[in-house]
């Protein structure tokens, strides 16, 4: 990871930045499951949506109301992100 220089970064562009490099190392990316309870957006992780996919055992069954964006929200069979929407409680028990 190089340094930004000058130019300054926010602690969740940083996280975000360190996450991706970390997904896409082929020894390592496969064996990260990012657990996002909620706010991944705001957080600026929605790249990971497209990029890893959400996990969901049916797959996308409905069309996203967000599918005309370039980050849309992709559910998979084999997605590697754990979406939990507003459920921190399950967040944890997934981490468990």
């Amino acid at each position: 990871l190089e340094s930004s220089g000058e130019r300054e970064m926010s602690t969740t562009m940083a996280l975000n930045r360190v996450m991706t490099l970390l997904v896409r190392d082929k020894q390592l990316g496969p064996k990260i499951v990012p657990i996002i309870p909620d706010e991944a957006r705001t957080f600026g992780m929605e790249g990971l949506f497209r990029q890893l996919g959400i996990y969901s055992a049916s797959g996308q069954l409905y069309q996203p109301e967000d599918s005309d964006k370039v980050m849309w929200y992709k559910e998979d069979i084999k997605g590697q992100v754990l979406q939990e929407g507003i459920n921190e409680a399950g967040a944890i028990s997934d981490w468990i």
